[in-house]
C-alpha cells in the first residue's frame, strides 16, 4: 500500500509466479466506494483503516476494542461466490468462473469492517451473532501487470526473493543435521546437479542463488536509472525492454528454486515427524 497525496495505490504480488495486480484510486473514488456502501468513510479513515488490517492480529486487538477490519485479496470466482452466499442465487460453476473475463486480469481487495454493539448483552450475542454486528465490504479492483513490466516491482520482488532464501537456509541450518543432509541432496538434484562428496550442494545452491540476487538488484537498479533519465527525452527503449525481459526470466527461474527447496524442505519434515 502506498499513500501519495490524494492517492491510493494497491498492489499484491503471488509469491511463486511473480505475477502483481495494481492499482491506484484517488480519494474521491475511494470515498464514493464508501458511499455506496452505505457506510461512508473520509478517505483519511479509509487509509487508516486499510493499515490497521495489514496489523497483525494481536496489535489490532490492542488498538481496536469494538471494531474489527480485515483485507482479503480475491479472485473473480471468489468474488462471484461471496456475492451468492451474501445476496443468494445460483453459484458460478468451475466452468463459468474459467470464463470470466477478469478471472486471471484482476484481482480484488476487499476491506472488511466489522463493529460491535457493545451495549448488546452477551446472550443475544449468542443467540443472534449477525444482530449484534455490523459487517460492511469495500471493494478494490486490481488490475494484472505482467511480470517483470515494471523495474521498480521487479527489484523490489527479487530483494523480497533474496529475504526468503536466506530466511530459509537459517532454518534448514537450525535443523537437525540429518534433515540439513536430506534437503540438500534434493536440492542438488533438483538445481544444482554436484555430486555431494565435493561439497554442501544446499550451501552452494543459496550461495549462487544469492549471488545472482545481487547482481540483479544491481543491474536493476541501473535499468531504472537509464528508464528515468530516458524516458523523458523520449529515447530508444527497446535495450531497456530486452534487458527487462532477461530479468523476468532470471527471476522467474529463482522463483522456481526456492519453490523446490522449500518443498524439498517440507517433505523431509513430515518424513521426520512420522519416523
Amino acid at each position: 500500500i502506498e499513500i501519495e497525496g490524494d492517492n491510493l495505490t494497491a498492489s499484491c504480488e503471488e509469491r511463486f509466479e511473480g505475477t502483481r495486480w495494481t492499482s491506484t484510486f484517488s480519494s474521491r473514488f475511494i470515498e464514493e466506494i464508501t458511499h455506496r456502501t452505505g457506510n461512508f468513510k473520509s478517505f483519511a479513515v479509509f487509509v487508516q483503516m486499510l493499515f490497521d488490517a495489514l496489523l497483525d492480529t494481536d496489535q489490532q486487538e490492542a488498538v481496536q476494542d469494538n471494531t474489527t477490519v480485515t483485507v482479503d485479496i480475491l479472485t473473480g470466482r471468489d468474488l462471484e461466490l461471496l456475492r451468492h452466499r451474501n445476496g443468494g442465487g445460483v453459484p458460478p460453476s468451475q466452468s463459468t468462473s474459467r470464463s470470466l473475463p477478469d478471472s486471471e486480469a484482476k484481482r480484488y481487495l476487499i476491506l472488511t469492517y466489522q463493529s460491535r454493539d457493545t451495549f448488546t448483552s452477551e446472550l443475544m450475542q449468542h443467540l443472534s451473532p449477525q444482530a449484534s454486528y455490523d459487517r460492511v465490504h469495500y471493494p478494490l479492483a486490481l488490475a494484472r501487470q505482467e511480470p517483470g513490466s515494471d523495474a521498480a516491482a521487479l527489484l523490489r520482488t527479487i530483494k523480497r526473493l533474496s529475504r526468503e532464501l536466506k530466511d530459509v537456509y537459517r532454518s534448514s541450518r537450525g535443523g537437525s543435521q540429518i534433515v540439513t543432509r536430506s534437503v540438500d541432496s534434493e536440492c542438488a538434484v533438483a538445481a544444482d546437479p554436484v555430486p555431494s562428496s565435493r561439497a554442501a550442494p544446499s550451501k552452494k545452491l543459496i550461495a549462487r542463488l544469492e549471488e545472482e540476487n545481487e547482481r540483479l538488484v544491481r543491474r536493476c537498479a541501473e535499468l531504472q536509472n537509464e528508464v528515468d533519465h530516458r524516458g523523458s527525452r523520449g529515447g530508444a527503449r527497446g535495450q531497456q525492454v530486452s534487458e527487462l525481459k532477461r530479468l523476468r526470466e532470471t527471476n522467474s527461474r529463482l522463483h522456481g528454486d526456492l519453490k523446490q527447496l522449500r518443498e524439498a524442505k517440507m517433505r523431509q519434515a513430515q518424513l521426520v515427524e512420522t519416523g
